[in-house]
């Protein structure tokens, strides 16, 4: 999950930014190969500092590149 949030209290004295300042926040599950969940994790990162490249796969759905 990804959403847009405000900078509360805390998060603005870690990432040293100021009250209220948008931020992203980014919440994750991994899972191991069996799909039992192995990790979880909640990130905030600085809106003014960040940028996110996201790039989506689907299997069986990609064209392979010709070298002609």
């Amino acid at each position: 999950m990804i959403e847009i949030v405000l900078a509360d209290e805390t998060t603005s004295d870690y990432l040293d930014c100021e009250l209220g300042a948008p931020c992203f926040y980014i919440e994750t599950v991994a899972e191991d190969k069996d799909g039992a969940k192995i990790e979880y994790s909640q990130s905030y990162f600085r809106g003014d500092r960040t940028n996110f490249v996201i790039e989506r796969y689907y299997p069986g759905n990609h064209q392979e590149e010709s070298n002609n």
